[in-house]
Formats: C-alpha cells, sequence, structure tokens
C-alpha cells in the first residue's frame, strides 16, 4: 500500500478492500480517505 498526500486526503495506492476509514473514489479508481486519519491508517 502506497499513501499520497492530495489536498486535505489521502490517496491508498494498491491498498486491500479491508482497510478502515476509506471510501472508494471512482474517479481515479483508487481509495481516499481524510488526511487526519494519518495516524490511524498506520497503527
Amino acid at each position: 500500500m502506497n499513501l499520497e498526500f492530495d489536498d486535505g486526503t489521502l490517496l491508498l495506492r494498491d491498498a486491500p478492500e479491508e482497510v478502515p476509514y476509506v471510501e472508494w473514489d471512482d474517479r481515479i479508481d483508487e481509495f481516499r480517505t481524510q488526511a487526519y486519519r494519518y495516524r490511524l491508517l498506520l497503527e
């Protein structure tokens, strides 16, 4: 999984479907979440 910052959100590239706090973004075919959840994703 690769995290990339994008205007206040995080893009999760090659992320498994069971990652919490994320939503699928049809525009880019990747998962996305708010950047403040960064620490939660690392745990």
